[in-house]
């Protein structure tokens, strides 16, 4: 006579056979035919720094009269003038020329 404690303890032990069965089909199912191949990825090329004359032309493009330009870890600092006479200072990406901060002050 199976008692409910036993219909239990047979009940998970046939779930746990039958998911080891269906794990061993499943993993035959999926066996690679072909080794795997390694594909090498190439890492993009550095980008060299645009330099101080390309930062240049790209602020006065903008309009601005530069008094002052330093280079420090990548990053160009500028210091310059607008058309109405106000003291800008910017932080340029030495590499992309991408402007990082403005600050702008009054005369």
């Amino acid at each position: 006579m199976l008692t409910r404690q036993n219909l239990s303890i047979a009940l998970v032990a046939a779930a746990g056979f039958a998911a080891l069965a269906l794990a061993q089909r499943v993993d035959d199912s999926f066996a690679a035919t072909d080794p795997l191949r390694v594909v090498p990825m190439e890492a993009p090329a550095p980008t060299a720094p645009l330099g101080f004359a390309e930062v240049a032309r790209r602020i006065e493009n903008q309009g601005l009269q530069i008094w002052e330009m330093e280079e420090e870890d990548g990053r160009i600092e500028v210091e310059a003038t607008d058309r109405n006479g106000r003291r800008i200072k910017l932080l340029m990406d030495a590499h992309t020329g991408a402007e990082i901060r403005r600050q702008e002050n009054g005369r």
